[in-house]
């Protein structure tokens, strides 16, 4: 899942180094919701918050992802240059970081966690 969410942010110039940067990111990615998930549970003081989603649960997830997008997507586009945006990436006033790659952490942490909560809490 986030593998494909990856795909749709970049181009085919280079298929195989284009397919390993995107492998890299998407495990990335999955570390951060991994992390993400249990800052959460910390801050929850209960493991198996994703079993039931509340609005207390949720919304702890909701501001981490978003922050730690932020803070990513800032050291990497505007810091460091380590890659840019195309035209078409709607970018975030004040701040110019890219907004997609902001409502990708907001949204996969919490449908990874949803999807798995049946498998993961048995």
């Amino acid at each position: 899942m986030i593998f494909f969410s990856e795909l749709g942010m970049g181009s085919l110039a280079d298929y195989g180094k284009f397919l390993k940067i995107h492998w890299i990111v998407s495990l990335k990615d999955a570390a951060m919701i991994i992390v993400l998930y249990t800052i959460v549970a910390l801050i929850n003081r209960n493991w198996h918050w994703g079993r039931h989603f509340t609005k207390k649960r949720l919304l702890p997830l909701l501001f981490l992802g978003a922050v730690w997008a932020v803070g990513i997507e800032y050291y990497h586009v505007i810091l460091n240059s380590d890659w840019a945006y195309n035209n078409s990436m709607p970018l975030i006033p004040i701040i110019n970081i890219g907004l997609l790659p902001i409502f990708q952490m907001l949204i996969l942490p919490a449908l990874a966690i949803w999807l798995s909560r049946k498998s993961l809490f048995v």
